[in-house]
């Protein structure tokens, strides 16, 4: 279904060699302990405080992954995300037409499911509510050289929880240089351009400007694609019933 080691790193690793002289003469905004310019800034605290600033977030989003023969692997998810810390991910064949798995939590128990196997049982992390209230959300705050999660995303065995809590991809880091291409629209809703490149690691992400979710992302390594992903639909703030983050009563669970 996924390429887990892939994931496995906290944050995605993408890629592109950065062979690059600035287009335009525009530069790289972070430089040998010179923080992002304020456009960046802006981006970048936006996905780090991005999660406070909604109640639920739900849509459908699809994930390619391209091999260095080009050989391409891909599946499409349904997600739900609502406070507190319950949520659902539906895992799909990429044509949507086939579930190949549900992981999905109330809030205290998670219960994953996978055709013709019932639903397994496990109990979610506690003291979530602690731990995302010591997360940073400002530059300032973020402490150097780390990568920051949030918790609830650690939790969740997915890889689109890393682009609804995009925290990982902000890093205090002299490496790691920020670059604001533009302002748009996705979705009908405005979205900021921002690549990142980190040695020879490119990735360019569409950040939502309301929620700091990424609706669209690129990865390349060495200029060659390795993964696309793209939000299709998403719905802000809608209030989901808690029968969609428990099985169904009678259903069997392990």
């Amino acid at each position: 279904m996924m390429n887990r080691a892939f994931w496995t790193r906290g944050r995605l690793a993408a890629a592109l060699v950065v062979g690059l002289a600035l287009a335009g003469g525009l530069g790289w905004y972070l430089v040998a302990g010179r923080g992002p310019a304020a456009a960046e800034r802006t981006v970048l605290e936006r996905m780090l405080d991005g999660w406070t600033r909604w109640n639920s977030v739900a849509g459908e989003a699809v994930v390619l992954f391209i091999d260095e023969t080009g050989q391409q692997q891909g599946f499409r998810e349904r997600f739900i995300v609502q406070k507190p810390f319950m949520a659902r991910f539906e895992v799909l064949d990429y044509d949507g037409e086939v579930v190949q798995g549900v992981w999905m939590t109330d809030g205290v128990t998670t219960y994953f499911f996978r055709p013709g196997q019932g639903y397994r049982e496990d109990d979610l992390p506690q003291h979530l509510d602690e731990k995302e209230e010591r997360l940073p959300r400002t530059w300032r705050a973020l402490p150097r050289g780390q990568e920051v999660q949030h918790p609830f995303q650690a939790a969740i065995p997915s890889p689109v929880a890393q682009f609804v809590f995009p925290l990982q991809f902000v890093r205090k880091d002299a490496q790691v240089h920020y670059r604001l291409e533009e302002e748009a629209t996705l979705l009908d809703r405005p979205v900021w351009i921002l690549t990142i490149v980190d040695g020879d690691i490119e990735e360019r992400l569409w950040v939502d400007q309301q929620t700091g979710v990424v609706l669209r992302y690129v990865q390349l390594v060495k200029g060659q694609p390795r993964v696309r992903y793209e939000v299709l639909l998403f719905v802000v703030d809608e209030p989901w019933d808690p029968v969609w983050f428990a099985p169904k009563e009678g259903q069997s669970v392990e």
